[in-house]
C-alpha cells in the first residue's frame, strides 16, 4: 500500500463514511493553506496542483476548479469546464439553477476556454483556500446527496467568495468498467 511507501497519515473508521464525513475527518490534518480534494479515479497532468495554486494566488479565488474529463470506452469528453449554480426567483418563487457547461462534449470540440469566473466546482477535483476552511467547514454531514459540491459553492458565494475554473490545467476521471 501507499502508507508503507511514503510517510502519511491513514485515518480508518468502522463504518462506511458519507463523502463529506469523510472530508471532515481531514480537517485536523490540514496544516497549509490550501488543500486538494480528489477522487481515488482521477488521473493528473504534470503540474497540475501549481496551476490551481496559481490560479488562486493570483485570482484571489476561494475555490479553483480545472477541466475535468471523463475517460470512457469509446471517446473522452468534458464532464466540468464550468457552469451555473444559484437559487433564482421566478414568479414568487424560489428554485435551484444548476448547469454544466461543455457537459459530454468531445476534448476535440471544445472551444478554447480561458482562465475565468464560475459558480460552483466538483469535489472530483478542487483547490479550496484558507477562508473555506475557516467559514464554510465542517461540512454538513447530513447532506446525503450528489449535490454536497453545490451546497459548498452557495455557502462560498453567500459569503463573496470567489469560484475559477483554470482551464490550463486537466484531469481526467477514468469510467469505471
Amino acid at each position: 500500500p501507499a502508507a508503507a511507501r511514503r510517510p502519511m497519515s491513514v485515518v480508518r473508521t468502522a463504518h462506511p463514511l458519507t463523502p463529506n464525513e469523510a472530508r471532515n475527518l481531514a480537517l485536523p490534518f490540514i496544516t497549509t493553506e490550501t488543500v486538494a480534494f480528489v477522487d481515488n479515479d482521477v488521473l493528473f497532468q504534470p503540474g497540475w496542483l501549481e496551476g490551481l495554486t496559481a490560479c488562486a494566488a493570483e485570482t484571489g479565488a476561494w475555490l479553483v476548479t480545472p477541466i475535468i474529463l471523463q475517460r470512457g470506452t469509446r471517446s473522452t469528453v468534458a464532464h466540468m469546464a464550468g457552469g451555473d449554480c444559484r437559487i433564482v426567483s421566478e414568479g414568487g418563487l424560489r428554485r435551484f439553477h444548476h448547469q454544466h457547461r461543455w457537459l459530454g462534449w468531445s476534448v476535440d470540440d471544445l472551444p478554447p476556454l480561458r482562465r475565468q469566473r464560475t459558480e460552483f466546482v466538483e469535489f472530483h477535483c478542487v483547490l479550496v483556500t484558507q477562508p473555506v476552511l475557516e467559514e464554510c467547514f465542517p461540512l454538513d454531514e447530513q447532506l446525503r446527496s450528489d449535490r454536497e459540491h453545490c451546497d459548498l459553492s452557495l455557502q462560498v458565494a453567500a459569503r463573496r467568495g470567489e469560484l475559477w475554473l483554470e482551464p490550463s490545467v486537466t484531469v481526467t476521471q477514468v469510467a469505471v468498467p
